[in-house]
């Protein structure tokens, strides 16, 4: 009965523990509340430890707003508090993206995969800022060792080959290009490359097909 009555009071003190204290921002955000949420956060008061998580879900009601400037600003506040969160520091490079300073994005991608063991999609993300900074063999250096690991990825395979396409190495982009059609034949934008390719090499037999098919 003593056993009993010690696990009765422990459980009990388990329920009623005070909630998360960030637990209410969350309900805000997946209910679309963002800006309530600005306002909470406002004047909520809550120890340093967990300002992190307070300033990350501001940057995503901002984001969510299209403010993407104090998106960012809020952002850089959260990996200031807390830098070894892949979280933050993700979100600071996509927003600098689509703010459109995509070298101060890279820069937070080749740190982030300096710094912490990379998943694919940070690789990607991080070719891609390569491709438009017009770094194309940094890019293609990264899909390609992407493609090592996933074979069957054709969005890889595609991005491979416009980056030789963009270095003019037509011959090297078409094998990449009828690589990643053989993939995915729904592709209209590979079936209209390849058509190109096959154009410039008078080969128009395949052109006809590739074409043919991507329709």
């Amino acid at each position: 009965l003593f056993f009993i009555c010690l696990l009765f009071c422990s459980q009990l003190h388990v329920f009623c523990q005070p909630e998360e204290p960030v637990l209410p921002l969350k309900l805000l955000l997946l209910e679309n509340r963002f800006e309530e949420l600005l306002q909470v956060t406002d004047t909520l008061e809550l120890p340093d430890s967990l300002m992190d998580q307070v300033y990350f879900y501001r940057g995503l009601a901002y984001q969510s707003l299209l403010n993407h400037d104090s998106a960012y600003h809020y952002y850089q506040m959260a990996c200031q508090a807390d830098s070894s969160s892949v979280s933050f520091r993700t979100a600071m490079g996509q927003m600098l993206y689509r703010l459109g300073r995509i070298w101060e994005a890279i820069e937070i991608y080749d740190a982030l995969v300096a710094d912490f063991q990379p998943s694919d999609q940070h690789l990607a993300e991080l070719a891609n800022l390569y491709s438009i900074g017009k770094e194309y063999a940094k890019s293609l250096a990264i899909y390609t060792q992407l493609l090592e690991k996933d074979s069957l990825n054709y969005y890889y395979a595609k991005q491979a080959g416009k980056n030789l396409l963009d270095m003019n190495r037509p011959d090297s982009a078409l094998y990449y290009y009828e690589y990643a059609f053989s993939l995915n034949q729904r592709d209209v934008f590979l079936a209209h490359r390849l058509g190109n390719l096959y154009l410039l090499k008078k080969d128009l037999i395949a052109g006809i097909n590739v074409v043919s098919v991507g329709l």
